[in-house]
């Protein structure tokens, strides 16, 4: 009886055969599984990064006509986008210790920040694939436009109270009683006011007067 119940509750060799090759075909399945899920990971991480950047961006371009000249500039970094635990907010998913990169072309109201991808390698923003591109005469035109609104009030009220325009706008700004966070457009450049005809002119993202960017009010 001893025998029986010691051979049926033990294994054979070719059992233990079968058990260690199941296991062996579990564990190369689960490791290559396991490495796709982190670089998913990295990848939805990755985008989420680079889409906060793009805001914040867009935040400091509207606050400043212009972009950082990098991304860890004191003006840009931890005042318009946080560091994070370990100040890794800005470090790519797979570049070690380096930062995002930033890539301006002649064009200086367009910026594209992208990451170096998987690969590690900077092959250069035109042939990475994580990249965001941020047009900064999106926020540059809402805020003319939200500063021109308040100027033509301004105005309208103080031409109706008898006051008279010079045609030149620090004059006349002053006047009006605007303070100068309303003497520019925003693109940094200084509105213009056409005595006569009252018309208000921003020269637009190409900051050049009379070409077909101009925003008239």
């Amino acid at each position: 009886m001893r025998g029986r119940l010691g051979k049926g509750c033990g294994f054979t060799l070719i059992e233990l055969l079968v058990v260690i090759t199941v296991m062996s075909i579990l564990a190369g399945t689960m490791v290559p599984l396991a490495t796709a899920t982190q670089k998913a990971q990295q990848l939805d991480r990755a985008k989420r990064e680079l889409d906060d950047i793009a805001e914040a961006m867009e935040a400091y371009y509207y606050d400043n006509g212009s972009f950082p000249a990098s991304l860890n500039d004191s003006s840009f970094y931890g005042v318009y986008i946080l560091p994070g635990v370990g100040d890794e907010k800005l470090e790519d998913e797979w570049g070690g210790k380096g930062f995002y990169k930033l890539s301006q072309t002649s064009n200086p109201d367009v910026l594209t920040v992208y990451s170096v991808g998987p690969d590690g390698v900077d092959s250069g923003a035109s042939s990475e694939t994580l990249k965001v591109t941020i047009q900064g005469a999106d926020p540059g035109l809402e805020k003319t436009r939200e500063r021109l609104r308040v100027i033509a009030a301004v105005l309208a009220e103080y031409l109706s109270g008898g006051g008279t325009l010079t045609g030149t706008w620090t004059t006349d700004l002053s006047a009006m009683g605007l303070g100068t966070a309303y003497q520019k457009d925003g693109f940094g450049t200084d509105f213009t006011l056409n005595a006569s005809t009252r018309v208000l002119t921003s020269a637009g993202p190409d900051r050049t007067f009379g070409t077909s960017d101009d925003f008239v009010f």
